[in-house]
């Protein structure tokens, strides 16, 4: 027992305690990280702003309100992008273990914001636009409430399938999952491939916008009852994860071969 409890505190203090060159991979994923979600943010939160039936001109306050609903797509484009260009041939068991734990802090913000952050922003936006308190819509109705609508509409007519709510609901909790989902995609492209290459560099963006779109068609899917709602918002993590596994079944193949 001794052995083991030394073993472990061993191990937690030298996770907690990075050294030199993994205080460096951490800080150039970090540089990375940072600059991709800004840019994604601002592009994604500057798109519903400019789309208004009045051309309008842009409000930096307004423009504020949209930050919340753009993080929860912004943050996975960012952890892929940074995870594919930062490590090259630099990961190591600890710096997975922190960038999968930073992954999973992410999903935890994640939920906060898709789930009442993001609601309450929405609200307040289409509040400042109109110029008085308004209904709440879909969009601006939290995770509870979502799921408390749900029921009162089945309640009614448990023959209602609350299509439209069910879809924004499931997906809410998706995209609450997509940071470490993409986080292990990325770190299974990053152990297959060692070298940052300008494949690699497309390879992230076009993997990131992937998603998005897969995310779009399935949503589209599932809003015209071709799938059921949990499927539609669920199927985009699904195929990342059948992708991770089969890319890391390859890889370990491919070493073993190389071994033999």
């Amino acid at each position: 027992k001794v052995i083991i409890l030394v073993t472990l505190e061993c191990g937690t203090e030298s996770l907690l305690q990075p050294d030199a060159e993994l205080r460096s991979a951490l800080l150039t994923l970090s540089a990375i990280f940072g600059v991709v979600v800004a840019v994604a943010t601002l592009a994604l939160a500057w798109v519903p702003s400019n789309t208004m039936p009045v051309p309008r001109p842009i409000d930096v306050g307004e423009l504020l309100y949209l930050i919340p609903q753009a993080l929860p797509i912004a943050v996975p484009i960012g952890l892929t992008i940074a995870i594919v260009l930062g490590l090259g041939a630099s990961l190591s068991g600890r710096l997975a273990v922190w960038i999968l734990s930073a992954a999973a802090t992410c999903s935890v913000v994640s939920f906060l914001t898709l789930g009442w952050w993001a609601p309450a922003s929405n609200q307040a936006y289409r509040t400042k636009i109109v110029g008085q308190e308004i209904a709440k819509g879909e969009n601006e109705l939290t995770l509870g409430e979502l799921g408390a609508r749900i029921e009162q509409i089945r309640a009614f007519d448990p023959a209602a399938p609350a299509r439209r709510l069910s879809v924004l609901y499931h997906t809410r909790w998706a995209l609450s999952v997509t940071p470490l989902v993409l986080a292990v995609f990325a770190l299974a492209i990053t152990r297959h491939s060692r070298r940052i290459t300008v494949g690699s560099a497309l390879g992230a963006v076009l993997v990131s916008s992937g998603f998005a779109l897969l995310l779009i068609w399935t949503s589209y899917l599932a809003f015209r009852g071709s799938v059921p709602p949990s499927l539609g918002a669920w199927l985009p993590n699904i195929t990342f994860l059948g992708m991770t596994a089969a890319l890391t079944a390859y890889s370990r193949g491919h070493r073993a071969d190389g071994v033999s």
